[in-house]
């Protein structure tokens, strides 16, 4: 287990040392759900996937790509995509991966960590019934309202 963390931390930190940073790097913010639920209100107007994901989770990584593909091809169309990574904010590795991950899927509306203690409450800001699990993302219309749920990568390829 340490042997796999620290040539990921090798790997990330090479990576941003050399300035090989695949897309645009903004800083790491993190979230609670009051800042969430400010930010969802702030989109009404707007249709909104919030995806819900993690490093731990090996299917969650593929799908950054295409949200970030989506944000990219309907941003002119009211249309946005906020992330939140349930991962450990006070880990710096996992931190820098997220971050890194980030980079590398495209420019979302928002990129997000979730802060210390937070993850649950994050989770049921949209949908009081969580079924802790990730990835998770949720259709929210200009109205504010969920339109549809995904659980799991497979559910977001359709």
């Amino acid at each position: 287990m340490n042997y796999f963390r620290y040539t990921l931390y090798l790997i990330i930190s090479l990576s941003i040392l050399s300035g090989c940073r695949p897309g645009k790097s903004k800083e790491l913010a993190s979230i609670d759900a009051v800042k969430l639920k400010s930010i969802l209100e702030s989109n009404l107007g707007n249709d909104v996937i919030l995806h819900y994901w993690a490093t731990w989770c090996t299917n969650c990584k593929p799908g950054l790509k295409s949200l970030g593909d989506l944000q990219k091809r309907y941003h002119k169309e009211n249309f946005k995509v906020i992330a939140v990574s349930v991962d450990d904010p006070g880990n710096e590795i996992k931190r820098a991966l997220v971050q890194y991950l980030y980079a590398e899927s495209g420019d979302y509306a928002g990129q997000y960590i979730a802060k210390p203690g937070q993850t649950e409450n994050l989770m049921k800001v949209v949908d009081s019934k969580w079924a802790e699990v990730v990835p998770l993302s949720y259709l929210i219309n200009q109205k504010g309202s969920m339109v549809k749920r995904f659980i799991g990568a497979r559910a977001m390829q359709e």
